[in-house]
């Protein structure tokens, strides 16, 4: 081979990403997803999760809830999310119980409660869909009782 035609082949294949497929085997648009999770109109707990699965392509994307209901994807350990549909869950808190009345000590502990409806826990009941575009992305969902 001359120089020239090696040097073509080296160019060619920085151009083509040698071998071009993602560590996540994902090669199509990307974006990334913000956005605000409430209940009845108030931010749901905060430690909360919002899972975003694409059950046909085998994706999911997660984030936690902060004070104000508010979150970010991570895939990954990136922001960038494949963009496909997904089917979205949103779990409570692990420890999420009903108020201590310190007045009453004598009492059985409170039960463990969830905060909104456990049917947002499970993607087969959620009915809470989002179809990630390119780019940036804002995902605001109101949980109903």
């Amino acid at each position: 081979m001359t120089r020239h035609t090696i040097a073509l082949l080296l160019g060619s294949m920085v151009l083509l990403g040698c071998g071009g497929a993602a560590s996540d085997g994902y090669t199509g648009p990307k974006g990334s997803v913000t956005g605000k999770i409430t209940f009845e109109g108030q931010p749901i707990p905060v430690g909360s999760l919002v899972l975003f699965q694409a059950p046909s392509a085998g994706y999911t994307a997660t984030g936690a809830i902060n004070a104000t209901g508010e979150y970010s994807l991570d895939f990954q350990g990136t922001n960038q999310v494949p963009a496909v549909s997904y089917v979205v869950q949103v779990t409570a808190p692990p420890a999420v119980t009903a108020p201590v009345d310190p007045s009453n000590m004598s009492s059985p502990p409170p039960a463990k409660t969830s905060p909104f409806p456990v049917r947002y826990s499970s993607t087969a009941k959620s009915k809470l869909e989002f179809t990630v575009k390119e780019g940036e992305n804002r995902a605001d969902f109101d949980l109903k009782k």
